[in-house]
């Protein structure tokens, strides 16, 4: 299936340029960047029904591996950024809360917290082995109440949705004045969030969306969110904010990239990743295959001088029981 005329998902602008193609999971994806805002969106996106189906029967059942060290990641970043007693003076929720090792560490130290996983399974088991208040829905479905949180968070969720600017404002209607938001989504500055490796968890079919700083900041503005803080590193970028009463956008919060510029980025990521991620990643798959996934994975951690520990649940569960059976869930 080729292109199609749709409205850009950030801007409303009907009018794209074509940025590339090519096949993952059986298929051929396209993107493409709107000539009036510059954010790369994938063209066509897959249908509701498509992707509702996927993240309650297959998402939970991916990169299980990832999960000690990532939520170990959020929660440091938490505690820096936004101060444990912070988060202690309201309500928190993760967007797309998955197994639930933060919300249950952050519960640990006295946070109020709630999830909300589309995810049957992930919902399941955050509830089996943590105990943890979730809700099993979508973010367009959910029934928690306007104003409720505090503090909302959402990692590696909004590129998966449909409209990023619609998503954003429900999170605000669910935000009490003065509460604040964070998201992190994969950069557009790095060439594997545009072209991802065949044997990453969560192939590019399902990122609708690639953010820059700067497209983000400008979908918060537009959903009526100040922006706070942005921060960018190789692979993910993160966007802060809060829910104000004076977070009208402005001209300048709404202007956008140059899209051409935008093209002659992802023209340099192409050949990139064909002269150097493809060989890279088909020899980390054969030594997987060869030697085993955790042991590669270990012998890189140590190679990177990989150090800190990881999250301990706070109720009292061993950490690798848990893990153990949330991987034969799969």
């Amino acid at each position: 299936m080729g292109y199609v005329g749709i409205v850009c998902p950030l801007c409303g602008g009907n009018r794209f340029l074509r940025a590339g193609s090519w096949f993952s999971e059986g298929r051929e994806v396209h993107l493409a960047v709107c000539e009036a805002c510059a954010h790369l969106y994938q063209n066509p996106r897959p249908d509701k029904e498509e992707m509702e189906e996927f993240y309650r029967n297959q998402y939970s059942a991916t990169g299980q591996h990832m999960l000690d060290d990532y939520a170990d990641d959020k929660y440091r970043w938490l505690c820096s950024n936004f101060g444990m007693e912070s988060l202690k003076e309201g309500r928190f929720l993760e967007i797309g809360s998955w197994a639930g090792f933060l919300l249950d560490r952050l519960r640990g130290e006295g946070v109020e917290v709630y999830g909300l996983e589309p995810s049957d399974k992930a919902a399941k088991w955050q509830k089996e082995q943590f105990d943890l208040k979730v809700e099993n829905a979508f973010l367009e479905e959910s029934k928690y109440p306007p104003g409720f949180f505090r503090h909302i968070v959402a990692f590696q969720v909004l590129e998966h949705l449909r409209d990023p600017v619609a998503a954003l404002k429900k999170m605000r209607s669910m935000l009490a004045e003065g509460g604040r938001i964070l998201i992190e989504a994969p950069n557009l500055r790095y060439c594997n969030s545009v072209f991802p490796p065949d044997f990453l968890f969560m192939p590019c079919p399902r990122h609708m969306h690639i953010f820059s700083s700067r497209s983000l900041s400008r979908a918060f503005a537009a959903a009526g969110l100040r922006v706070i803080g942005t921060e960018s590193r190789p692979y993910w970028l993160k966007v802060w904010g809060e829910a104000s009463p004076n977070a009208s956008a402005s001209e300048a919060d709404l202007k956008g990239e140059d899209p051409r510029e935008i093209l002659r980025h992802l023209r340099r990521y192409a050949v990139l990743r064909n002269v150097y991620y493809r060989p890279k990643f088909a020899l980390r798959n054969v030594c997987f295959r060869l030697l085993g996934k955790d042991r590669c994975v270990a012998a890189i951690r140590r190679l990177r001088g990989a150090s800190g520990r990881r999250i301990e649940p706070a109720n009292r569960v061993k950490s690798a029981n848990k893990k153990k059976s949330f991987q034969n869930a799969r």
